[in-house]
């Protein structure tokens, strides 16, 4: 049980048998509102667009832009270590860059921003195939992701010749999702720390390449 001074806001000691009961059953409740469960395995682009189909594409890996998807919702905290995803077609000396950014909301709509998650970003070498089984890249230390908070996944890549499992609009006969792609041009580097969401533009064609954040545990298990 937790103490009475690692919970916030509470109303302080009640007694009575009854009132102790109900104390007791309140503070829980107030413990696993303020620390959720850290069973979250995983966070992927592909569960977002579980009605398309998987191919295997190259052009969606843009060589000349910054883009991101969201990700779906999680119901606990997701300590993610690693990055998993399967290269069909290799490129020597090539990369994918990939982070997580969570929108910051603003009421000044010119002001709302995308903030890159601590780290998250990844530089995913795609020099050799990975077929029969994924490639997991480290990141450089725990990402957590919280659940309740809107995450985005980004990626740009630097080769135009790399062939990666994509969920794919086409290979459903559908040319129109329901979440957009967001884009803007950005140099092969770093990727921003914050950008402003006013400096993207939106589309709802194309293919989102599948990219997994994986725990401790997913990484050994998994």
């Amino acid at each position: 049980m937790a103490q009475e001074k690692d919970i916030p806001f509470i109303k302080g000691r009640r007694v009575g048998p009854d009132a102790i009961v109900s104390r007791d059953e309140q503070w829980a409740a107030r413990v696993r509102e303020v620390n959720p469960p850290r069973e979250e395995w995983l966070i992927s682009t592909y569960p977002m667009h579980f009605h398309r189909g998987l191919t295997v594409g190259g052009d969606t890996i843009s060589t000349t832009n910054l883009e991101l998807v969201p990700l779906p919702s999680l119901g606990g905290i997701l300590d993610a270590v690693a990055t998993r995803m399967k290269i069909f077609t290799q490129h020597t000396d090539k990369h994918i860059r990939t982070c997580i950014y969570e929108y910051a909301q603003n009421k000044d709509l010119r002001n709302r921003v995308f903030k890159k998650v601590p780290n998250s970003e990844c530089t995913i070498d795609v020099t050799d195939r990975h077929i029969s089984t994924p490639l997991d890249t480290r990141l450089n230390g725990v990402c957590s992701l919280k659940p309740g908070k809107p995450y985005f996944l980004a990626w740009r890549g630097n080769s135009t010749d790399v062939r990666v499992p994509i969920s794919d609009l086409d290979a459903t006969s559908d040319t129109t999702g329901h979440f957009p792609i967001y884009y803007m041009t950005y140099p092969d580097e770093r990727l921003p720390v914050e950008v402003r969401i006013s400096h993207f533009s939106k589309r709802y064609t194309g293919g989102v390449p599948w990219i997994t954040y994986i725990s401790n545990d997913a990484l050994q298990l998994l």
